[in-house]
């Protein structure tokens, strides 16, 4: 009768401390759904667009090209190629938030077990996964084993928004392309409508014309024109 007292004490402390454990771990849990979005400066409602430009953004900010021997900006630049490998996919993004929710909202982790002290330390930590867009991923891990010095801005920035400005020209090209059939298929229509604009346009300066012309004039002129009206 004495152990089973003295058991039942020493349970205490131990299913404390997996109470602090597990609150500890959730904790870091919702800390580290934050941090992806914490690194890239956006909202966790944040749309892709945003999430995309602010990685374009803050991975020029921090490039060690233009940061040579600042630590800290190489750092920051690993940080964003990392956050952006998981948020940089919508797909990859979802799973993110869903693992993190399930993991924060639970009342302990996966693997802690209550039932005993021996099950209590029968956690076992997930193997990190490579999620993410597969050229920032290769990135990141690239500026791992490589020193700044190795880097090609002009590479770097040509991958990333060479493909931008593509795309840019490509919609020029094709709304231009869409003022030229309409000129064809209406050229009559596109050409009336020139008329129209041109004569409307000297219009207007006439009228300018004459009533500034009307301002400027002297009294003394304006009653003569006025009597001149008047005998004609």
């Amino acid at each position: 009768m004495q152990f089973s007292t003295t058991t039942r004490r020493s349970l205490k402390p131990i299913n404390c401390y997996v109470r602090q454990f597990s609150s500890s771990h959730s904790h870091l849990a919702r800390h580290r759904k934050q941090q992806h979005y914490d690194v890239l400066q956006v909202r966790e409602n944040a749309d892709q667009k945003t999430i995309k430009s602010q990685y374009y953004r803050l991975s020029k900010l921090y490039h060690p090209d233009l940061n040579p021997g600042n630590k800290e900006a190489h750092v920051k630049f690993l940080e964003v190629n990392e956050a952006y490998a998981v948020l940089g996919s919508a797909s990859n993004r979802r799973q993110y938030d869903m693992e993190n929710d399930q993991v924060s909202s639970s009342p302990s982790s996966p693997g802690i077990r209550r039932t005993s002290p021996a099950a209590s330390w029968n956690f076992k930590p997930r193997a990190p996964r490579n999620t993410g867009s597969s050229s920032a991923q290769a990135q990141a891990e690239g500026f791992k084993a490589r020193k700044s010095e190795n880097f090609n801005y002009n590479e770097w920035h040509a991958r990333h928004y060479e493909s931008e400005e593509k795309r840019r020209r490509e919609r020029l090209a094709r709304r231009q392309q869409r003022e030229n059939d309409d000129a064809k298929v209406h050229p009559d229509s596109t050409m009336w409508s020139r008329f129209w604009r041109m004569g409307a346009i000297i219009v207007g300066i006439m009228y300018l014309t004459n009533r500034a012309r009307e301002f400027n004039e002297k009294p003394e002129d304006k009653a003569v024109d006025a009597k001149l009206r008047k005998t004609y």
